[in-house]
C-alpha cells in the first residue's frame, strides 16, 4: 500500500478553480489525483502539473478540445478501483 494519498476532485465546474487552490495546500508532489465529473473540464489547469493526475475513461470527452498532456492518465473503472486500494488514504474534495 502507498503511503502516498490519493485526491479524488468531484467539484462542480464552477467550484473546481477552488478546489485546485485546497489541493495545492493539502497535496504533496508524489501524491495522485483523480478528476471526476465536472473537475475533468479544468485538466488543462496549470495546477494539474504539480501531481500524477488521472481522469476516468468515460469523462475523456469532457477534455477541453485539442488538449493532449503526458502527465494526464485516462483510466478505465477497474484500473481506478485498483488505484484506491493501493492507497491507505483516499481524500474527496469537492
Amino acid at each position: 500500500m502507498k503511503t502516498s494519498t490519493l485526491f479524488l476532485v468531484q467539484a462542480s465546474y464552477a467550484c473546481t478553480p477552488h478546489t485546485f487552490s485546497k489541493l495545492l495546500k493539502m497535496a504533496a508532489a508524489d501524491d495522485q489525483v483523480v478528476l471526476m465529473g465536472d473537475a475533468a473540464m479544468h485538466a488543462a489547469n496549470p495546477v494539474i502539473k504539480h501531481f500524477s493526475c488521472a481522469i476516468l475513461a468515460a469523462e475523456q470527452a469532457l477534455i477541453p478540445a485539442g488538449f493532449i498532456s503526458d502527465h494526464l492518465t485516462v483510466l478505465d473503472y477497474a484500473q481506478f478501483a485498483d488505484l484506491c486500494l493501493q492507497h491507505s488514504r483516499v481524500v474527496t474534495l469537492k
